[in-house]
């Protein structure tokens, strides 16, 4: 008796569609370790550098929050 082949391909399916998010995962692990990087060569300081990550996160908090209704006056 043979196995149907459904199986093998929604293993297939799982397995490619978690690479490009594990790829993208590494390419910003890439990309933030080359910023600190050219960061450190250009002369900035480790308390500079968290500051500029702690403006970059609260830019992201911002963008991401969704947008609160006005409050309403009773």
């Amino acid at each position: 008796m043979r196995v149907p082949k459904r199986a093998n391909v929604q293993t297939e399916k799982q397995t490619s569609s978690t690479e490009p998010l594990i790829q993208r995962n590494r390419s910003v692990r890439i990309l933030a370790k080359s910023i600190f990087r050219e960061l450190k060569q250009q002369g900035y300081d480790d308390k500079q550098i968290v500051a500029l990550a702690t403006e970059l996160l609260s830019e992201v908090t911002d963008h991401v929050r969704p947008e609160r209704a006005p409050a309403s006056s009773d």
